[in-house]
């Protein structure tokens, strides 16, 4: 049993030893006094500053991009590699101090965004023509190499994020790479091993099912569809499981179900997403709709299944509810009712013409997003006032990832862009500095 386990485990029985009257409630109090206070150094607060210095790191290149046009040659690229060694510098003096290894992160973080920000802009200055998506598989290596040497977590994040890009882009051009899972699980699944955290099992299981997803498309269509039906199948198991006697069994599915739900409510956040996922494939492939549909079928009735489960029996569900901790995850389950009519309606209008499946899409899109920020603004809520990081950094990255995605739908000015992330930047900044303080209040023990 991990020390964090231990001292949940411990609290719990206290508190029954105390009420059995076994030990005196000062007894229990003094027991508990002894469990080490929480670090600021937490996983999560880490990966909220990292969400920062990207978004700080996007507002900074969107304005030299603002700028660009009137920017020699030379000045250019001195900006650029500046830029990118100033960072790694600012990066490896603040590290030197433990309680600047958030601050040092930071700049570390913004080292990795400037080594892609100069990849993509000195192949524009020189005017290479080379394959795009190339590219990010060299930023991605990038951001693998500083995740081994620094064991950086939030790197590994980057490098999560870089593959996913880079096999939607080798997608997008309809080249079938089969080494690529290989290549990701090479790179991932040792640093997983090594960690022996929750976070980075959960990242890794995630990238490689999204990864393998993207492979799949090349023989079977609707993969994002199914992906989202099986992350609200997970959540909808892990709330079964804890009905048992084995909730630590829910932990895993749970985390990951968590993981993947997110991911893929952003992609369907996006009209586009929403017609890939649910409504478009069909219409192209027509030919092969009856094999095509089995799939999500079969995922969506599991999920309807499993569901049902919690449910009944109806005498005692409201008993269930009030005691469910997580009752945001009812949100999944509209979102997944929601994604059930926009795909049973795709499915009857794959012959129609274009406007009434994009019709379709845009009432799906907008649905996806309300739940999307619903969900959000409850967690970042809920997790600032109770100290838990984990509500809070779900929560902005939902909240951020979504409301950026639809500003930037309607402005191309860069200026305006660069201060977008900027703001952006500042609220996750400040949401990570407002949990970590009720954390210390509290003292919460994640």
């Amino acid at each position: 049993m991990s020390e964090k386990k231990h001292w949940q485990w411990l609290s719990i029985k206290l508190s029954e030893w105390s009420d059995k009257g076994l030990i005196t409630r000062d007894q229990s109090e003094k027991i508990l006094s002894e469990r080490p206070l929480c670090k600021d150094e937490n996983l999560l607060t880490k990966i909220l500053i990292s969400i920062s210095a990207l978004l700080f790191g996007l507002g900074i290149i969107s304005f030299f991009a603002y700028n660009w046009q009137y920017m020699s040659k030379w000045t250019k690229i001195i900006v650029l590699f500046s830029a990118f060694i100033s960072f790694h510098l600012a990066g490896l003096f603040l590290g030197k101090n433990p309680e600047k290894k958030n601050i040092s992160e930071f700049f570390y973080l913004l080292g990795t965004f400037m080594f892609g920000a100069n990849i993509i802009l000195l192949a524009q200055i020189y005017h290479i023509n080379e394959h795009a998506s190339n590219g990010i598989l060299l930023w991605s290596f990038g951001a693998l190499i500083m995740t081994y040497i620094l064991n950086s977590t939030p790197q590994m994040l980057v490098y999560a994020f870089l593959a996913v890009i880079w096999q939607s882009m080798e997608r997008a051009y309809d080249l079938h790479q089969t080494w690529s899972l290989l290549y990701v699980a090479f790179a991932m699944v040792p640093f997983a091993i090594m960690k022996k955290h929750w976070f980075s099992v959960s990242i890794t299981t995630v990238t490689l099912i999204i990864v393998m997803a993207i492979q799949l498309t090349y023989y079977f269509i609707g993969i994002a569809g199914i992906l989202f039906f099986l992350s609200v199948l997970c959540l909808g198991t892990g709330i079964c499981i804890r009905r048992t006697a084995h909730i630590d069994c829910a932990y895993p599915v749970e985390r990951a179900g968590y993981i993947l739900y997110f991911i893929m409510l952003v992609v369907i956040s996006y009209s586009d997403g929403v017609k890939h996922a649910f409504i478009y494939s069909y219409e192209y492939y027509w030919g092969t709709l009856e094999k095509n549909l089995s799939y999500p079928t079969i995922v969506a009735l599991l999920t309807l299944i499993v569901w049902s489960a919690f449910f009944f029996p109806l005498e005692s569900f409201k008993t269930r509810f009030m005691a469910l901790k997580r009752k945001h995850v009812f949100l999944c389950l509209v979102a997944f009712i929601w994604a059930v009519f926009i795909w049973s309606f795709g499915n009857t209008l794959y012959r129609g013409n274009s406007t009434e499946l994009s019709n379709l899409a845009l009432i799906g899109m907008i649905g996806f997003n309300l739940i999307g920020i619903a969900q959000g603004l409850i967690l970042v809520y809920t997790g600032t006032n109770s100290g838990y990081l984990l509500k809070s950094f779900t929560g902005c990255v939902l909240l951020v990832a979504i409301i950026l995605s639809r500003f930037f739908n309607y402005s191309d000015d860069l200026m305006t862009r660069s201060f977008a992330f900027i703001i952006a930047g500042g609220f996750v900044l400040w949401i990570a500095i407002k949990t970590s303080k009720t954390r210390k209040e509290l003292n919460v023990y994640e």
